[in-house]
């Protein structure tokens, strides 16, 4: 295989992956093969006039590039990290500076600036680094440099880079001992291999937080290399165009997670994710927005409850039945904090009048919803309200198209409800809308 596959590089800004180096029917010389990050940027799916030379990740991103100094390869970290916050020094001449506030309009000469870089370049202090874009590909030669310069940092941000696969990571952070934060939004990185196992070991000792959000990887490969981290509390998964949360057996040791942000993916089934979510007993945040989740169905006997989830959000997604919410408080008996805004089922103007209250009768566990708290008035006028409407129409089956209905009934017994009469209501269709004057609370 040749030396330049499966590397990262940077062409005009825009990010891929080598696929292929060698020669082309039709063309002379050698070319790379690329696989585009932006799929706008190629023209094929690796192959040309019939014939296939490699397969890109999606059917237009990949197209071939000869080898020019346009082609960016990347820098070491420590190089990376220098440049950007160390300022080289001018020496003792006097040096123009333009004041900022002036709009280039003012320019002053300053002396003695070279001090002021000594004070700024202590890089050993920093405790956050960001090196988002910086085209790091790689530790460096001497990677112990790394950890006499980064010897208090928390968080690092290594978002699009031209890092290839976790092997490099590991080199990197292996010397970060203190790091507690790591963003890798935006790269592509390859399979977690036998190779870079060992490596993995000893990369993320205290890490508590990873981002993952644009890398397109998927359920599995995530609970493999998260199985490393031992201290591992949250990670975000966002924009990985996923669609399903299942893969292979997980790993024996599974990261103790307490929050997965889901945000911006394709996942549409609610069962398909709480079994996997199941699996790590300690998650209490759970953020579905912006997926495709349309239906949650009612808890049967072959499922379990996932009592650990205590704050949900599902804003954004495709819930169009008032049913969903009654069952989720079965799925959910813990919840203490949700958020459903942008849904169909809240899309008519009417229902949002009352469509708060509703929730939070319907959701007996709720002490926050949309990011505002719910006070024991709003709790008690909200149960209140919602058994007047249920009250005008003694369905039959009470129990099943309500399922608060008996729990809120008898906590509220103390009380008459009285309303005007009005039409047939299941938990199937829109609640009818009392307006406050419309019923009559009276202490017993």
């Amino acid at each position: 295989m040749s030396e330049y596959v499966g590397k990262r590089v940077s062409v005009r800004d825009d990010l891929g992956t080598i696929c292929y180096y060698g020669p082309v029917d039709g063309a002379s010389g050698l070319w790379l093969g690329i696989d585009w990050d932006i799929p706008e940027r190629g023209k094929h799916d690796g192959s040309k006039d019939g014939k296939r030379y490699f397969s890109s990740r999606f059917p237009s991103s990949g197209s071939f590039l000869r080898l020019s100094p346009q082609v960016q390869f990347g820098r070491p970290f420590i190089v990376a990290l220098l440049d950007k916050y160390v300022e080289s020094y001018h020496g003792s001449q006097p040096e123009s500076v333009i004041l900022g506030s002036s709009n280039g309009s003012i320019q002053v000469e300053a002396v003695n600036l070279d001090k002021i870089r000594a004070k700024f370049s202590n890089v050993g202090r920093l405790k956050e680094i960001s090196l988002h874009g910086e085209l790091v590909s790689f530790a460096g030669e001497q990677p112990d440099e790394i950890k006499e310069t980064c010897a208090s940092v928390r968080g690092l941000d290594l978002s699009k880079n031209l890092l290839a696969d976790w092997g490099v990571i590991s080199q990197i952070t292996t010397h970060i001992p203190t790091l507690l934060r790591l963003s890798l939004n935006q790269n592509r990185l390859a399979t977690l291999s036998e190779q870079v196992i060992p490596l993995m070991r000893n990369g993320f000792p205290h890490l508590q937080e990873l981002q993952l959000n644009g890398t397109l990887i998927n359920w599995s490969e995530m609970q493999c290399l998260t199985a490393y981290m031992p201290t591992l509390h949250s990670i975000e998964l966002g924009y990985n165009q996923l669609h399903t949360v299942s893969g292979d057996q997980p790993p024996p040791q599974l990261a103790p997670l307490s929050s997965v942000n889901f945000d911006s993916n394709s996942l549409k089934d609610w069962v398909n994710v709480i079994g996997a979510i199941r699996q790590y007993t300690n998650v209490e945040r759970l953020v579905l927005s912006s997926n495709c989740i349309d239906y949650i169905p009612n808890l049967h006997d072959d499922m379990v409850a996932v009592g650990h989830i205590k704050h949900l959000i599902l804003a954004h997604n495709r819930l169009s039945d008032w049913e969903c919410v009654d069952n989720l408080s079965t799925w959910c008996p813990n919840l203490e904090s949700a958020s459903f805004i942008g849904n169909p089922f809240l899309v008519d103007p009417e229902i949002l009048k009352v469509a708060r209250s509703l929730i939070v009768a319907k959701i007996p566990s709720l002490v926050a919803l949309d990011g505002t708290a719910i006070s024991p008035q709003e709790r008690n006028d909200s149960e209140l309200y919602y058994l007047s409407y249920i009250t005008a129409h003694q369905h039959p089956r009470l129990q099943d198209t309500h399922p608060q209905w008996a729990r809120l009934r008898k906590s509220k017994s103390r009380f008459r409800i009285s309303i005007a009469p009005s039409s047939c209501l299941t938990r199937h269709q829109t609640p009818p809308l009392y307006p406050i004057a419309s019923r009559t609370w009276i202490r017993e």
